[in-house]
C-alpha cells in the first residue's frame, strides 16, 4: 500500500466515518461530504460539462484526444445518499 493510500485510509476510517455515522439527515451528509471533499480531494475536473440525460443531471468528462464515438457510463454506488461527481 502506498503512503498516500495509507493516509487516506486513516483519514476516512478515523475522521470521516465517525463523523458521517452521527449525521442526522441525508441532506446534511451531502453538504458535509462536499465540504470535506474540497479540502481533501483534487480531481481532474478539466473538460467537465454539465449535460442532461433524459431529465437526470450529469457531468460529461472528455479527456484530451478521446474518441468522440465512444462513451463510458459510470454510476457510483453507495445508495446515492451522499457524494457527487465533484466529491469523487
Amino acid at each position: 500500500m502506498s503512503v498516500q493510500l495509507a493516509i487516506l485510509n486513516f483519514v476516512l476510517r478515523y475522521g470521516a466515518r465517525p463523523f458521517i455515522k452521527h449525521t442526522r439527515s441525508p441532506k446534511r451528509a451531502r453538504r458535509d461530504l462536499e465540504r470535506m471533499a474540497h479540502l481533501v480531494f483534487r480531481g481532474p475536473h478539466r473538460g467537465a460539462h454539465k449535460v442532461d440525460l433524459g431529465g437526470v443531471s450529469a457531468l460529461k468528462f472528455t479527456p484530451k484526444g478521446a474518441p468522440q464515438d465512444k462513451v463510458l457510463l459510470y454510476l457510483h454506488g453507495g445508495g446515492y445518499v451522499a457524494g457527487s461527481a465533484t466529491s469523487h
